[in-house]
């Protein structure tokens, strides 16, 4: 029996731009980019979407982005050439690497 052993990006990622995903409840939130939670048995990951704003308290020359967690979904991952991929919005975005063991 073939095992694999994998490792997880959880850095956040941002999307090619900003989307209109669909959560739980069916209501559509723009969404910037994703990070990955945690894994689920070996086909799916929780990933939580966000949003990020521009923080322009302290001034100009100190602007920064406030990530805002928006929804958690479950999405399938795909195993190809050592690359752990999910795709959003018809794209696809590495989360991890992957070896068999």
């Amino acid at each position: 029996m073939k095992r694999i052993a994998v490792t997880l990006d959880k850095s956040e990622k941002y999307l090619d731009k900003q989307r209109l995903i669909e959560g739980n409840n069916g209501v559509k939130r723009p969404i910037d980019g994703f990070y990955v939670k945690d894994i689920n048995r070996k086909s799916s990951v929780n990933i939580v979407y966000f949003i990020a704003n521009l923080d322009v308290s302290d001034g100009i020359e100190n602007r920064r982005y406030i990530i805002i967690p928006m929804m958690e979904k479950c999405k399938r991952v795909k195993y190809i050439n050592g690359e752990m991929i999910i795709s959003i919005c018809g794209y696809d975005y590495q989360i991890g690497i992957y070896t068999e063991v």
